[in-house]
């Protein structure tokens, strides 16, 4: 489905490092590139998604002053699942139907994230981050084939939207892995307290429409919660 990806995007790297422009040691670049080549060679990267209708976008509270017609609360209704947020539902608005997927880097690139927490801290950084840059460039070239799956039959893809962007909650994770049966078909499972496990995983929603989509940014740059977020303060994301 993807290529396998052997060597690290450096410049990626150092933006999850939080490099912003400084000047890079000769000994930093071996390091990220040695780095790569380990968590490259130890992952497996495995995906799984469904193509859900969708039923029902709520953008806004309903109304609440007929006390015998409940409030609705705003987000997007699938077949299978809830997802609660208005800014998933202005994610989806104007799709018919949606792609629930998660994808994991697997056990093996977990089992060594660990060892190197162990031994050497400042490795270990070098190496999440090569690992967090290497899950997001095989999940943007599934997404890339799947769009261009999609093309062949006239509808439009959106970009992914995670749990934790925005308003749509962390909780969620436990329900789209359910739905998905992640922990039998690709050995992803959700922590108590609503991370993913291996943390090099992710989770995340795509909207499919009959006309073509404006595909915005994504990530921590555009999210509502930034300003207050407690993840980046420790240079993590929230849907790891």
């Amino acid at each position: 489905m993807t290529a396998h990806i052997k060597q690290p995007n450096t410049g990626e790297v150092l933006r999850y490092l939080g490099y912003r422009g400084q000047e890079m040691s000769s000994q930093l670049a071996a390091q990220i590139e040695a780095c790569g080549r380990e968590v490259a060679g130890a992952a497996k990267f495995a995906v799984i998604y469904k193509h859900l209708p969708i039923e029902e976008i709520s953008a806004e509270k309903a109304c609440a002053g007929d006390t015998a017609q409940p409030a609705d609360d705003p987000g997007a209704r699938l077949s299978e699942i809830f997802l609660p947020g208005k800014d998933i539902a202005a994610h989806l608005k104007g799709c018919s139907d949606a792609i629930l997927m998660a994808a994991t880097l697997g056990a093996d690139v977990e089992r060594l994230l660990l060892k190197n927490e162990v031994s050497d801290m400042s490795r270990a950084l070098i190496m999440d981050a090569c690992a967090t840059q290497l899950i997001e460039e095989y999940l943007d070239a599934f997404e890339n084939e799947l769009r261009e799956s999609m093309a062949g039959e006239s509808l439009y893809l959106t970009g992914r939207f995670s749990p934790g962007y925005g308003d749509l909650p962390i909780e969620i994770q436990g329900e789209i892995a359910a739905v998905l049966d992640t922990h039998r078909k690709i050995g992803l499972t959700v922590s108590k307290t609503h991370l993913l496990i291996p943390r090099k995983s992710v989770t995340a929603v795509l909207g499919i429409s009959q006309k073509p989509v404006r595909l915005s940014a994504r990530g921590c740059d555009l999210c509502s919660k930034k300003a207050d977020c407690s993840f980046r303060k420790e240079k993590r994301k929230c849907n790891e």
